[in-house]
Formats: C-alpha cells, structure tokens, sequence
C-alpha cells in the first residue's frame, strides 16, 4: 500500500489499527506507524525483511504500556521485495496448501517466548494482546495467537479472567489445520482455545488465496465501495455449485468458476481494500450469516447501531450504569443521539421497554404484526391509507438487502444497507422463535 501523506490522526477502532499495524509491517514506512497511534520507543521488535531465526520472518511487535497493549503484526507474501524473500514466502504458502508446517512457525514460537521474558509474564495481566496479519500473515497470526495461549497456560496464567488475546486478520487463507497442531501440541482442544482467544477473520469475496483452507474465527466479508460486482456469469456459476454439494467434483469446478477472472481475484486480495473499509470506512461489512450489511462501528463495537427513537433513548438510557461483565456482553445493541452521545443495551432491555410502550398503547393501537409475504405487504401498507405506488414502493424497499439481483445491479452498498429499528429487531426474534417452536 502507498499514500503521500501519513493520517493526521489515528483510525478509531482497534480494527484500524490492526490494518495500519500490519501495513508497516510490510514496509516499514512510518507514515503507518503514525497512523497506528503507536510511538517509535515503543516498537519492542521489528523483523523489517531480516532473517528473524530463519524463514524470512517480516514482523513487528508494538508495546504500549499506557493502554496496556501489545499488537503483533505479521507481514504476508512479499513479491515485490526482493527474490530470497519471495521464494521464502512462496516456499511457505505451499507447504500451507499442503498441510505441512511453515518454516516461519519457528521463529514466531522464539518471538513469543522474547515476548514473555522482556514483559514477564507476571505483568501481562491486565494486557489485550492483538494478533494481526494479511495473507501468510494471517495464517500466521492465528498460529502466533494460539502458541501464545499454550505458552501463557504453561507459565499457569489464568487468560479468560486476566489476559484479551485477540487474533484479527485479512483475508486470511484459513488456518485450521496448523491451529490444530498446535492445540495438540499443548494438549488442549480447539474449543478451549477459541474461548481464550478471539478470532475473527475479514475477508472479501472468495479468490483463490482466501479459500486455501477453513478458518479458524468467524468470518466477515469486506464490501468495497468501489468494488465492481462480478459479471452474472459467475453468480451463475455460484448456485451451481450450491446446488451440487452432493456431488464434490461438479462443485469444486463450479466454486472455481465463480471467483472471476485470475486478475480480479488478485487485486480483491490486496491489503488496500481493508485499508480503504476498515480504515477509511469507505464501504461496509456482510455478516458471517450474510444475510445483512454491518456498518464499521458495528464490526469494531460488537453492537448493531439501531435507528434512533426518542422515546425508546429516554427509556434506556436510563438503565443502572453498573452491569456486571457477563451483562456487559449481553448488549448488542447500540442506538446514536443526534448530539453523539451512544448508549448500549441487551436484547432483554429493549424487549422490557418495548412491552413497556406496547402496554401504554390504547387497545385500538395494539395492531398486529404485518404479515412478511410480498403482496400482503402491499395490502397491509394500502390498509394504512397509504397510495399504491407508495405502497409497492415501500415493500420493494423492504425487499431490497436481500434480492441478489438488485445487488449485483447496484454495487454502491450504501444503496443497500438499510439500519433497523428496534421494532423490526424483536419482530424477528419473535419471528425466529415461533420458527423453532414450529419445528
């Protein structure tokens, strides 16, 4: 990545961060140091294109000792500098392909060991510890992350109550397998070390690098604002390979086929596009599910921003400030005042509040809830003496996140992402539920 002149203040989110990290660890710059937010005295290593204990590690570990902090970034295939560091990057991504173990794994495992030894491990509680990487570097941090885990588990550090080990990465290849070896290294399963650590994994849409392997986190997918969307041609070749998972061969071809052109699926891999979303927020997030658009302050924050309602502010805002941490984790939610000011609540507060207002309705304003289909849409939107064009036009709206078609059309996501209202949040919880009571 390149710019003129370095950010004038740091990105907000510790996703921003993670991409300006891994951005310097790449090239060294510092206009992506000062974008990290992170002074030079407090760079503990920097592996910039060294031979770091073999393996032509590329990595960089900052310390920040005021907000308790420690990011490890970890470059990826570096191509363009110079010939011994492409063929050791090349040389690991096949062993990757393979199932065989990079030769970087060892001189990460001797970094986290210096690691320990320099902070002493005594004085890391209380530290969030970022893995970060792009690419190999993905693989890589994901690996890092989960040797961290066994080596803090050694040294017998209690990480759930003490230590915030998070591993975020780009466009990462998938690590599955090389986690794996190391969870069995240590003698501790994959489900124990994804409590202890927080995977979570941005990728854009499926290229021939991003698919190599399953991942470890939950993976969200980039949607660039400048993006084109791919030709219908290989949407096509999408629901082909959807519909023929019974038959692995037709599917593999298929799933191939929908990725685009070689040339396209290069560019979408490059650190630019998380730099561009993430960072600059020029675009959005689809969910792991995919069924919606997140916007950044929801991916970084954890909590969906819903639209704003006066009412329903004054209400929640009003909740006791002290919540236990397991409450904390519950709010999933978030609402904006118009002068900044952001409160976050659960589930269960708003479905309070909500039965609240509902029950200080007079009975004649208890309607019912619409029905979901298109045209008893329409009906419902005519019944409430609106005009028929307004009415169709409202439920094409409605329509509107979830008709591929008018996607594909429309490549601009701001034209697509649609924030909810509360209401519609807990119409689809009690939608969902009698879904499961159905069953």
């Amino acid at each position: 990545m390149s710019a003129e002149e370095p950010p004038k203040k740091a990105p907000k989110s510790q996703i921003a961060r993670n991409v300006a990290a891994t951005n310097f660890s790449y090239t060294s710059e510092p206009m992506f140091l000062s974008a990290t937010g992170i002074n030079q005295g407090e760079i503990f290593f920097s592996g910039m294109g060294e031979d770091t204990d073999g393996g032509e590690l590329s990595a960089t570990v900052f310390i920040d000792r005021k907000n308790k902090q420690i990011t490890y970034a970890i470059a990826g295939t570096r191509i363009d500098q110079g010939l011994g560091k492409a063929v050791a990057d090349l040389k690991d991504d096949f062993k990757l392909l393979i199932g065989s173990d990079p030769e970087k794994l060892a001189p990460l495992k001797s970094l986290n060991i210096k690691i320990l030894e320099h902070m002493g491990h005594e004085n890391l509680v209380g530290y969030e510890l970022n893995f970060t990487g792009h690419s190999l570097g993905a693989v890589l941090a994901d690996c890092a992350a989960a040797d961290m885990v066994g080596q803090m588990k050694n040294f017998g550090l209690d990480i759930p109550q003490g230590i915030t080990i998070s591993s975020v990465t780009f466009d990462n290849p998938g690590a599955i397998t090389q986690v794996k070896k190391i969870c069995d290294q240590y003698v501790m399963t994959l489900e124990d070390l994804k409590r202890d650590v927080g995977y979570k994994v941005f990728n854009n849409r499926d290229n021939v690098i991003n698919t190599m392997d399953n991942q470890v986190g939950e993976k969200y997918t980039i949607v660039p604002t400048d993006q084109k969307p791919l030709h219908p041609f290989y949407g096509m070749c999408a629901n082909i390979a959807r519909k023929c998972k019974s038959i692995p061969v037709v599917r593999s071809i298929f799933s191939h086929l929908s990725r685009g052109k070689l040339t396209q699926q290069i560019a979408d891999h490059s650190l630019d596009n998380f730099d561009a979303v993430l960072a600059k927020g020029a675009g959005y997030v689809r969910s792991p599910d995919r069924k919606r658009l997140m916007t950044i302050e929801e991916v970084s924050t954890g909590k969906e921003p819903l639209k704003y309602d006066q009412e329903l502010f004054d209400k929640l805002k009003v909740t006791p400030a002290e919540l236990t941490q397991q409450e904390k984790q519950q709010q999933s939610f978030s609402m904006r005042h118009p002068d900044g000011s952001i409160i976050e609540f659960s589930h269960k507060q708003l479905s309070d509040v909500l039965e609240e207002k509902k029950a200080s309705l007079p009975a004649a304003s208890k309607a019912p809830i619409p029905p979901k289909g298109k045209w008893q849409s329409i009906v419902a939107q005519i019944s409430k003496k609106k005009s028929v064009t307004q009415a169709i036009s409202d439920a094409k709206e409605a329509k509107k996140l979830g008709n591929v078609w008018k996607m594909l059309k429309k490549p601009n996501p701001s034209k697509i992402y649609m924030q909810r209202s509360a209401e519609e949040v807990m119409n689809e919880v009690v939608a969902k539920k009698s879904a499961d009571r159905s069953v």
